[in-house]
C-alpha cells in the first residue's frame, strides 16, 4: 500500500503551492471547484474498487493518489492559462521527469521490502527507510547541483 501511495507525493506536495497562487488573486473558488474534481475521482474510484472491485486498502492508497494528482494537474492547466503561459515556463520538464524516476525507484524498493514478512511497525519503519535511502540516493545522482545546498 505505501509503495502506491509514494505517487500521491507528487500532488499533495504540489497542492498548497498552486492553490495559493490562485488565492494571491483573491480567486478563492477556481482552485475549490478543481479540488471537488478531484476529490469526486479519488471517492468514486474507492466506492468502485473496493465495494464493486473487491479490493483494499492499496485502492483506496490508489484512487487518493489518482485524484491528488489529477487536481495538482487540472490546477497547473489553469494557472497557465490564467498566466497566459506555456506549462513548460511553471514547470520544469526535465525535473519532473528525474522525480518521476526516483518517485517509481522508491515505489519499486517500497513493494520489493513489502514482500518481506514483518509486523506492521516494523514493516512502515524499514519500508519507509529503505524508499527514503533510494529515494534521496537517487537524488543525489540526479539533482547533484541543487544537493549541495
Amino acid at each position: 500500500m505505501l509503495g502506491v501511495l509514494i505517487w500521491s507525493a507528487i500532488g499533495q506536495s504540489l497542492l498548497p503551492l498552486l492553490s495559493r497562487a490562485f488565492y494571491a488573486w483573491k480567486e478563492t473558488l477556481r482552485p475549490v471547484m478543481i479540488s471537488l474534481i478531484g476529490t469526486g475521482l479519488a471517492l468514486t474510484l474507492a466506492f468502485h474498487l473496493v465495494l464493486n472491485e473487491g479490493q483494499g486498502l492499496a485502492a483506496l492508497a490508489m484512487s487518493m493518489s489518482m485524484g491528488a494528482n489529477l487536481t495538482a494537474i487540472l490546477l497547473l492547466f489553469v494557472l497557465a492559462k490564467r498566466l497566459k503561459v506555456d506549462i513548460g515556463e511553471i514547470l520544469d520538464y526535465r525535473r519532473s521527469a528525474e522525480i518521476l524516476i526516483a518517485l517509481g525507484a522508491m515505489s519499486a524498493f517500497v513493494v520489493a521490502v513489502s514482500q518481506i514478512e514483518m509486523s506492521a511497525f516494523i514493516g512502515l519503519f524499514v519500508k519507509s527507510g529503505v524508499g527514503a535511502i533510494v529515494y534521496l540516493g537517487l537524488m543525489k545522482f540526479l539533482f547533484k547541483a541543487e544537493l549541495k545546498v
